[in-house]
């Protein structure tokens, strides 16, 4: 009656092994069985569309900035720590 857990747990160390080393294939075999030739029609724009220009650059690997948001906390001393 033991080999249930032994196989479940096997099971999920697989799938996190996949999902963690391997993600790069997992991505390309999930991308085998969905419908590309749909995304790729919703995805273009209309023909009377205006273009749109953008200030951005067009990946995220020709962008070298690091974006940061800083917020400035301040510690607040409570009666009860539910609120």
């Amino acid at each position: 009656m033991r080999i249930f857990p032994i196989i479940t747990a096997t099971l999920v160390c697989l799938a996190i092994y996949l999902v963690v080393m391997e993600r790069d294939r997992l991505v390309r075999f999930a991308g085998l069985f969905g419908p590309s030739a749909e995304v790729v029609e919703t995805d273009a724009a209309p023909a009377n569309a205006p273009e749109v220009q953008s200030s951005a650059p067009a990946t995220v690997e020709d962008d070298p900035r690091v974006h940061v948001l800083a917020r400035r906390s301040v510690a607040q001393i409570t009666e009860n720590a539910v609120a």
